[in-house]
């Protein structure tokens, strides 16, 4: 074979190489393209490097406490398939990231609900970016504010952007299955509602002097049942407000329908304020 045929041989297999790298190209363009038009591009960073999760069994109740430092995650995964939830870290843009992705591992792309216990940046911090990538259905968010910092008000407006539907956190919201296929009851247990003269909203307002106690006393505290099992989620409630729960339980005067609540058998504690 003369030089001029191995150069043009040389030259052919060139041209072939070309194509096929633009084509290869082309085809990556359009799937990004088409994928970019189901996947939003702002939520790809949250859609890799996420944590190793087991895909929910079905009727199966699960409560993941995610490592968020010093502020409180907790996302429960509800026995019908609903999702919530509660607080969002703080604003270390780290925390946040692991929650969406922590989210996304799931294969959740919406939440059912979502809980902000009290104002504080410590559990407020990361849930407007949350309610931004994520969204929920209905956000359930603390009567007091005293001085809420720019971490709370940038998640209010994160929820008004989005348009979800918002509820004041109070004693007697309860949250169970619509079919009834499996009975679970979540309970709000505190704070009481904000027209009881009695309750922490009132109690709150007489303490605005001291404002932290104020914010974590009216803190959203969250009973889950499920079958005979139980779980309490205390929020940033203080000693005060925790003895005055258990003495209610034991007077017969928490009660919900013609249910008296109980604490006795409780198996999962998230313990208030950080266990301080």
């Amino acid at each position: 074979m003369n030089y001029g045929k191995r150069a043009e041989i040389a030259k052919k297999r060139k041209r072939r190489v070309q194509a096929a790298v633009g084509a290869a190209v082309a085809v990556a363009v359009a799937g990004l393209v088409v994928f970019s038009c189901f996947v939003p591009p702002e939520t790809w960073k949250y859609r890799v490097s996420k944590p190793k999760t087991t895909k929910r069994r079905e009727g199966e109740c699960r409560l993941h406490f995610l490592d968020v430092g010093q502020g409180d995650s907790i996302l429960i995964e509800l026995p019908d398939g609903k999702t919530m939830l509660v607080d969002g870290g703080d604003a270390d843009p780290a925390h946040t990231t692991y929650i969406l992705r922590y989210i996304y591992s799931l294969g959740i792309k919406t939440l059912d609900y979502l809980v902000a216990t009290h104002s504080d940046a410590d559990h407020t911090g990361g849930l407007d970016k949350v309610t931004e990538i994520v969204g929920a259905s209905t956000v359930y968010l603390p009567y007091v504010t005293y001085t809420a910092g720019k971490e709370y008000e940038e998640f209010i407006a994160a929820v008004e952007e989005k348009g979800c539907e918002t509820e004041i956190s109070e004693r007697g919201i309860s949250l169970s299955s619509d079919t009834g296929e499996y009975p679970y009851t979540l309970w709000f247990l505190s704070p009481h509602g904000a027209d009881n003269p009695a309750g922490e909203y009132a109690k709150a307002n007489d303490k605005n002097g001291d404002t932290a106690e104020a914010i974590n006393d009216t803190s959203a505290v969250i009973w889950l049942d499920y079958s005979g099992s139980s779980a309490l989620l205390c929020g940033d409630i203080t000693s005060e407000e925790e003895k005055s729960l258990l003495n209610e339980a034991e007077a017969g005067l928490l009660r919900f329908g013609e249910k008296n609540f109980s604490f006795d058998g409780t198996e999962i504690l998230k313990v208030a304020h950080h266990g301080s």
